[in-house]
Formats: C-alpha cells, structure tokens, sequence
C-alpha cells in the first residue's frame, strides 16, 4: 500500500471517530437530562404539597405557638404520606406581622435529595434541593377562639 493510500484510510477513521463522537455526546448528555428529571421531579410535588399543608394548618390557630407545631407537623406528615424521609427535609413557619386574624402566615419546605449513587448523574449533581413556599391568612372566621367554647 502506498503511503498516499494510506494517509487516506487514517484521515478517513479519523474523519469518522469524530462523527461518532459528535453523535454520541449529545446522546449521553440527553439520558442524564432524562435520568435527573425521572429522579428529582417526582420529590418537587410533594414538598409543595408538604408547604401547603404546613400554611394551611398553621393559618388554623390563633396561638402563635401551636400554630407553628401544627404547621411543622402537618408539612412531615405530608412528606412521610408521599414517602419522603423527614431527616432530609427542613420546614420553616412564619407569620409576616403580628399572629392575628387575617395576617398571612408562610411555610417553605426545603428537601435535600441525594443522587450521588446514580450513575452517571451523582457525579455531576451530588445533592439537590427541592424548595417549596406557600402562604395562607391566619383564618379570621372562627369567633369563638380564645374562649374555650365551641
């Protein structure tokens, strides 16, 4: 084989390692894409689900501290109730103003998902995080609060 022959065969498989690595990356790149949004989207609806219960519950009581406690409660028992293990979520209850009827009350649920045992996405990703705020009136219609009667 002459020399000029094969400088073609070598220009020719390079020509083609090329192509098949400009096919393939996009490829790879399209699975992981695929991969992260079969594993993290699936935890988003819970947590916003858990911060709506968290407002709802809290916006229930006129004692700012049991408020709190309902809310807290309320956003694990929605995160367990969509299997979703508390000791990864941190929740937060807040009143905007003073804890009157009326004033809104506000729960953001953050959920830490750990994808670094996946392959090919852990190493990229690690630990993300699902994040969840929703807001609620402290309810004004119930007149007898505070009385003890019902």
């Amino acid at each position: 084989m002459s020399s000029r022959a094969w400088r073609r065969v070598l220009e020719r498989g390079e020509a083609e390692t090329a192509e098949f690595t400009l096919a393939i990356v996009p490829l790879l790149i399209l699975v992981m894409l695929i991969a992260v949004t079969t594993l993290i989207r699936p935890a988003q609806l819970p947590v916003f689900f858990a911060a709506r219960e968290c407002a709802r519950a809290a916006s229930v009581s006129l004692n700012q501290s049991i408020a709190l406690q309902q809310g807290i409660e309320a956003a694990a028992s929605s995160l367990r109730g969509n299997s979703l293990s508390t000791a990864q979520a941190s929740v937060s209850v807040w009143a905007d103003g003073a804890w009157q009827r009326g004033d809104p009350v506000t729960c953001r649920v953050s959920y830490q998902m750990d994808v670094s045992r996946v392959p090919m996405v852990g190493g990229v990703f690690g630990v993300v995080a699902a994040e969840a705020e929703a807001s609620a009136r402290i309810e004004p219609g119930k007149s007898r609060w505070g009385t003890g009667g019902p």
